[in-house]
């Protein structure tokens, strides 16, 4: 890891475990704090008056005032259903320029594509926003942020900003509010997964995290119901990659430091866990003795119907029956499914004609890994 890398990461880690961060504005450094389980409760009981306050004047809420502004012809379902479709779009294109390193000029053209709708994005969310500033909505929830800023903003020496809440809401220095507001929806963004995985594998935080996992007073200064959303992943990837450390099948290291490669290990890991429990539950047994078909025999079992927990018997429908078979069929290893699919393709081509199991799977191996009968004796 190169060391300006490392010392971001021990930066962002700092202020992921200190729950708040300093930042130095027009009028000098600050302190902003992580709001707590209160802050966050009060500022949606402060949403919840003012907005029935709100409706209560007369204020028209958002869909009505949408509904003025397409009859006017200033908003339309158009513009509305791109609002809606383009985050997963972005998305999906970020994942097409992470995966395109190969071919450069590609590359360029999906990341111009990405710049196009994110800027598409903002316009229109801009556009909207602007038009709802003065519903009833936007204006509870100006409030109710105006809440958690107060209670996140100290000066150095950890007093507040303002002594009271009525104190920041009687300012008359909008700039400078505006200036904390942006600087307070900066700091609540969380960081990217893959941020807090770099973090939870870092050598000074797995010490810290094997120091003290059990107390989140202890871990973060805070109770578990304070815990900011970084908080809460960076504890959820450290205990995920405590069970690849002390795993017996541990992945090499490279592995583990590329995240798209342990997650497909991961992936296996559990894919391989539902089978064992599937074939310990529902399966045949298993004959030992060939590597590669260890744990492979088919899973099977009649699907008709079921007792419910009043011992009636309930039985299926076409779809639940199709939809149980389903499920039974993923207990099978891969080995066993590309067999059967093998089969299944060879009966349909001979519809009528009965063939029996030795001719069906002629090879040994395979008979074996369906838990079909063999001979020790191989001709």
């Amino acid at each position: 890891m190169e060391k300006d890398e490392t010392a971001l990461l021990e930066k962002q880690a700092n202020q992921v475990i200190a729950s708040k961060k300093l930042v130095y504005t027009s009028a000098g450094p600050f302190w902003f704090h992580a709001p707590t389980l209160d802050d966050r409760m009060i500022s949606r009981s402060i949403y919840e008056n003012r907005l029935k306050q709100n409706i209560e004047a007369g204020i028209l809420e958002s869909d009505d005032m949408l509904k003025e502004y397409r009859e006017q012809g200033l908003w339309d379902d158009t513009k509305e259903k791109n609002l809606e479709a383009l985050p997963a779009l972005i998305e999906e294109m970020s994942e097409r320029v992470d995966n395109e390193s190969r071919n450069r000029v590609k590359r360029q053209k999906l990341e111009k594509w990405l710049v196009k709708l994110n800027t598409t994005y903002a316009e229109l969310l801009y556009d909207r926003n602007t038009r709802l500033s003065n519903s009833a909505e936007y204006i509870a929830h100006d409030s109710a942020s105006l809440y958690l800023l107060w209670s996140s903003v100290r000066q150095l020496n950890g007093d507040r900003l303002w002594p009271t809440f009525e104190d920041i809401e009687s300012d008359q220095d909008i700039v400078f509010i505006e200036e904390l507001i942006s600087f307070y929806i900066g700091m609540m963004q969380d960081l990217p997964e893959a941020q807090i995985r770099a973090i939870a594998r870092t050598s000074m935080w797995r010490i810290r995290w094997s120091a003290f996992k059990r107390s989140s007073i202890e871990l973060f200064g805070r109770h578990s119901q304070n815990l900011s959303n970084d908080q809460f992943m960076l504890v959820h990837w450290s205990q995920v990659y405590d069970s690849v450390y002390e795993s017996l099948e541990r992945p090499p290291e490279e592995v583990v430091l590329d995240d798209k490669a342990l997650d497909e290990w991961l992936l296996e890991q559990n894919e391989k866990y539902k089978r064992e429990v599937g074939q310990r539950y529902h399966g045949k047994g298993v004959t030992k003795g060939n590597s590669k078909i260890d744990n492979a025999s088919e899973v099977f079992k009649i699907v008709t119907g079921e007792f419910d927990t009043d011992g009636v018997w309930h039985e299926y429908t076409e779809e639940e029956r199709w939809a149980k078979i389903e499920r039974i069929r993923n207990l099978n290893s891969p080995l066993a499914r590309k067999i059967k699919s093998n089969e299944e393709e060879r009966l349909r081509d001979t519809p009528g004609q009965f063939i029996q199991e030795h001719e069906l799977r002629k090879s040994r191996d395979h008979r074996e890994a369906m838990g079909g009968k063999v001979t020790n004796k191989r001709r």
